[in-house]
């Protein structure tokens, strides 16, 4: 056989190319740069290549769409951890919120101005925000608590803890009467011990 095998083996005796001689270190190939991969290290097996660039490794799976989906998936138990804890929160006070303004639309309706003026928060009397001359001029509105049944559960209801000024909550919805005309009420209120009591109320009755 000549020198070149035409089926590519070398002659015995004659070191493969690309292989380093005896005694000799491997000469890494030069850094890369541009978005080259780094060099791949060589799996259990296997013998490291030299004198050359190695393979490209095999494109790694993106794990953008898995840590999307991770993330979808803490935000879904978050949302629906606190929900759970909002409306457990929420469930009380917004009944405790309800009872005040149905008591005070009954005293309303018995035109009771100082059962009325009870569901009203000391510190709005206080500070002059409502007065007992306003209490007893609301209910002369007699179209606005005549007939006066019930309040429906609040369409709206937030509540806002502060320091200094304590917990409050801004609440919305219907009024029921007896003749089957619907109004509605819009109310701010305080939390007063254990006790929700109003700041502002603004009552509307329709048809």
């Amino acid at each position: 056989m000549g020198q070149n095998d035409p089926y590519g083996q070398n002659q015995y005796g004659q070191q493969p190319q690309g292989q380093p001689q005896s005694g000799q270190q491997p000469v890494p190939p030069p850094p890369q740069y541009g978005g080259q991969l780094p060099p791949q290290q060589p799996q259990y097996g296997q013998q490291p290549q030299y004198g050359g660039y190695p393979p490209a490794a095999p494109p790694r799976k993106s794990n953008k769409l898995r840590n999307i989906l991770i993330g979808v998936g803490i935000l879904l138990v978050l949302c629906v951890g606190g929900g759970i804890a909002l409306f457990a929160f929420g469930k009380g006070e917004v009944e405790a919120a309800q009872k005040t303004i149905d008591s005070f639309m009954v005293a309303g309706r018995n035109n009771d101005a100082t059962a009325a003026s009870s569901h009203i928060a000391q510190a709005a009397k206080d500070q002059g925000l409502v007065t007992d001359t306003q209490i007893e001029a609301l209910l002369t509105e007699r179209l606005l608590f005549d007939e006066y049944q019930s309040v429906d559960s609040p369409t709206t209801f937030n509540v806002k803890t502060a320091t200094g000024t304590g917990t409050t909550a801004t609440m919305a919805g219907k009024v029921n009467y007896a003749s089957g005309s619907s109004g509605t009420y819009d109310a701010e209120l305080i939390k007063e011990g254990d006790q929700w009591k109003l700041t502002f109320i603004n009552v509307k009755r329709g048809p």
